[in-house]
Order: structure tokens, then C-alpha cells, then sequence
């Protein structure tokens, strides 16, 4: 994994995740970097990459796992009122004097657990933090499924 949990909260800003929640999620994140990037961002290849380049890749990382876990929650959740074992999904909370609604976010559930819709949201993602950027005078394309055969096949300059 080339993201830590002190990574996300730190240089991140994230807070939305206890380590044990990252930890779940942040593995799945960069497995889908790696796969994304057809293999040219790995935890081995990441160490000769530009500094700014690495730093897009993290950022990136820490975004995806947080939707990884919200995807793991609503679908824990979907398993869970399916099986009777909570009302619906908890739409609101109250500290003092404990008060939870539940209920049926119904088309927000139902787009997270859609599969299409998750695609287009990772992906958004993952087109948001890896565009083809420019550092010192070499421009990485990183996503771009075609490799020129006159350049590096290893981190797909172009």
C-alpha cells in the first residue's frame, strides 16, 4: 500500500475515517490505482516517480478509500435490513438522551450499490487527481490505456 493512515490524516486532511475503517478501505484504493494505471503505479514503481506526481497518486488514494468505505457501509447496511436485523438505514442521530431514525434513503443506497454508478464515481475520481500533467517537461499520462511504443512502456510518458 502507498498510503498510511498518518498520510491521511495529516497530509490529506482526513477525517472521516478511524484506522481501523482506512486501513479496510485503503487497500482496495490502491489496488484499483494499480489497476487503473495498468500497473504503472504499484507500491515498487510509486519510489521512481516525480514527487509531484507521487503526491497526486496519494491524494488520490486517500479520496478513493474514503468512497471505498462508504460503499462497504452501505452495503453492510443493505445486508443487514435485508436480514431484519435493523429497521433501515439510520438517517439521523441524537447524542443526548440517545435518539436514532431510520428509514429508507432509498436513492442514494440504491446508486452506491449500483455498480455503473460506483464505475463513474471512482473513475471521476481517479481522472480528478491523475490528468495528464506536465513536470519538467515530460508530460504523464498515467491512465491513458494506449502506450506509444516509441516511449517508456513502464510509466507511459508521452
Amino acid at each position: 500500500m502507498f498510503i498510511d493512515y498518518s498520510y491521511y490524516i495529516s497530509e490529506y486532511g482526513g477525517r472521516d475515517l478511524n484506522e481501523d475503517e482506512f486501513n479496510k478501505s485503503a487497500f482496495k484504493s490502491c489496488s484499483y490505482i494499480s489497476a487503473n494505471t495498468m500497473d504503472r503505479v504499484n507500491d515498487y514503481k510509486i519510489t521512481t516517480l516525480p514527487e509531484k506526481l507521487v503526491t497526486q497518486i496519494k491524494q488520490c488514494a486517500c479520496a478513493l478509500t474514503e468512497y471505498f468505505d462508504k460503499f462497504s457501509k452501505i452495503l453492510d447496511n443493505s445486508f443487514k435490513i435485508a436480514s431484519g436485523e435493523i429497521k433501515g438505514n439510520i438517517k439521523s442521530e441524537q447524542a443526548g438522551q440517545v435518539s436514532i431514525s431510520y428509514g429508507d434513503n432509498g436513492s442514494i443506497t440504491k446508486e452506491y450499490l449500483n455498480p455503473n454508478y460506483r464505475d463513474l464515481l471512482l473513475k471521476s475520481v481517479l481522472n480528478e487527481y491523475l490528468y495528464p500533467m506536465e513536470i519538467n517537461g515530460t508530460i504523464w499520462n498515467l491512465t491513458s490505456k494506449v502506450i506509444n511504443s516509441n516511449r517508456c512502456i513502464h510509466c507511459n510518458l508521452i
